[in-house]
């Protein structure tokens, strides 16, 4: 990737919680989500996680993957466009430790090119200090590969307590060549996740969480969600 050209980014707080289905038959969950939706679609999204050295963030990048013998340009068009989320570790403290789900503070942007994860993992040793100054600081822009994976199910468009909840329902599947979004894969696990965030205005936050973890309640118990202290995977 020799170039990405990168939108201004947009600054949210984010409420997540994740659970595993523990039927392998996902079909009943599925079935019940599309009756509580307003809108739903498949999805079929590769993901690199990295991380910045000296930074208590992760960026995770993400596009859709190609479909197998594509001949469709706008196919081609859309795989070359990135989303990029940059999130902070969950916010600390007694006001966030009790809540049904956690809450981040979240940035997102988008790029352009063929391989993302190797331009942001690029882009500290294409850095030019141009004065002693900044050399002396040391600073290190070169984002780490840390995995990826590719999702694969669909994502529903919910309304619950106020609040927009954007719902995955997925397998994780692992690529054959880490790092190559287009490369073959294989299962992870036999049992599928469900993936439920909501993003929330300023001092939102309390609020947002209890909405997901009521919308979690009323899904079992086909399945059971718990804050997603870590990243899927991770």
């Amino acid at each position: 990737m020799s170039a990405a050209a990168q939108g201004r980014g947009e600054h949210i707080t984010e409420c997540r919680a994740v659970g595993v289905v523990p039927n392998a038959n996902a079909t009943p969950l599925a079935n019940a989500l599309r009756g509580m939706c307003t809108k739903y679609n498949k999805m079929n999204v590769y993901e690199a996680t990295l991380t910045i050295p000296g930074k208590n963030t992760n960026m995770r990048v993400q596009r859709r993957v190609r479909p197998s013998n594509n001949t469709n340009p706008v196919h081609e068009k859309l795989a070359d466009r990135w989303c990029v989320l940059w999130e902070s570790a969950p916010n600390l403290g007694p006001t966030y430790r009790d809540l049904p789900a956690t809450v981040r503070e979240v940035c997102e942007s988008q790029c352009a090119g063929s391989s993302a994860p190797a331009f942001w993992q690029s882009l500290g040793a294409k850095f030019q200090y141009n004065n002693k100054e900044a050399a002396a600081r040391k600073l290190s822009l070169g984002a780490k590969f840390q995995y990826d994976m590719v999702k694969e199910g669909n994502e529903y468009i919910c309304h619950h307590k106020g609040f927009e909840m954007r719902v995955q329902l997925m397998r994780i599947l692992a690529p054959t060549v880490p790092g190559n979004p287009d490369s073959a894969t294989k299962n992870v696990s036999a049992n599928f996740l469900l993936d439920v965030t909501t993003r929330v205005g300023e001092g939102q936050h309390v609020e947002g969480a209890r909405a997901v973890g009521s919308f979690g309640q009323s899904l079992q118990p086909l399945v059971s969600l718990q804050r997603a202290e870590r990243p899927i995977a991770g």
